[in-house]
């Protein structure tokens, strides 16, 4: 099974189920780097899922991923930038 595959089977069940385990909040990092893959596929998909991830695992924990995300690939632009000199 593939990343898009994956993500369009979330985009189907997500919003069917009630009730997650807390270690599905895991798999947020994830989501993002789907919504920032090269494939144009994989991107809509993550789009797609974003609303079903942020209803079963809240706002508050999207948000606190997003910025360690930010800080993740700051971090990797920057050393791309030093290892090109």
């Amino acid at each position: 099974m593939n990343v898009l595959q994956l993500l369009g089977w979330l985009v189907d069940k997500l919003p069917s189920h009630k009730k997650l385990p807390a270690e599905f909040q895991d798999c947020v990092p994830y989501l993002y780097a789907g919504l920032e893959d090269r494939n144009a596929d994989v991107r809509k998909k993550a789009h797609e899922a974003v609303l079903p991830f942020m209803i079963h695992t809240g706002y508050e924990v999207m948000a606190r991923q997003a910025a360690k995300a930010k800080v993740v690939f700051s971090y990797l632009f920057q050393f791309k930038k030093f290892s090109s000199r």
